[in-house]
């Protein structure tokens, strides 16, 4: 069984999501027809494995190398671990018609949806230039000059964030 979702490009967690979605649909499909599903989950996560692997720059092994079958097995059957220790400490399971509510819900209320990855990408990016400086900041002028320029940062990025959700009136 094959989903096609759409997605913006670069958007790293919509990927994510649709390879949830993909994987437990495969799972749901494999069970209905009777087949192993560990065969359609890696199947699966081999084709998402591969568009990574496409993407990678410079010159590199064959794919069949670099990620060998028993390595996929693996992959799969600790996703599977991960996702029954969900389903047996928090009682959470999620659905394929979950995944897919959610992707369509993030497509049709995201007011940018094409700002969304550059968000995701700046969070992580500014995440590792937060963490350098605050060292910094620790290292040469004290703890408490680093706890009052963190304030200060977020203060101006709630500032900033407030003047964003205003909602724009062009003339």
């Amino acid at each position: 069984m094959k989903i096609t979702l759409r997605t913006t490009r670069g958007s790293f967690p919509l990927e994510i999501v649709a390879w949830v979605a993909s994987s437990l649909a495969g799972a749901f499909a494999a069970g209905i027809a009777g087949q192993d599903p560990i065969t359609e989950l890696a199947a699966d996560r081999t084709a998402v494995e591969r568009v990574y692997y496409d993407h990678r720059l410079g010159t590199k092994p064959p794919f069949e190398q670099v990620l060998p079958a028993v390595e996929v097995a693996r992959l799969v059957n600790a996703d599977l671990h991960k996702e029954a220790l969900l389903a047996q400490v928090y009682h959470v399971e999620v659905t394929s018609p979950q995944v897919e509510a959610d992707v369509k819900r993030i497509d049709l209320e995201t007011r940018a949806p094409e700002m969304l990855a550059w968000a995701w990408g700046m969070n992580g990016a500014l995440s590792v230039v937060g963490a350098t400086l605050a060292i910094f900041i620790a290292m040469n002028w004290g703890f408490r000059i680093t706890l009052v320029a963190a304030s200060c940062t977020y203060l101006l990025a709630g500032a900033a964030l407030g003047v964003a959700a205003q909602p724009q009136t062009y003339q």
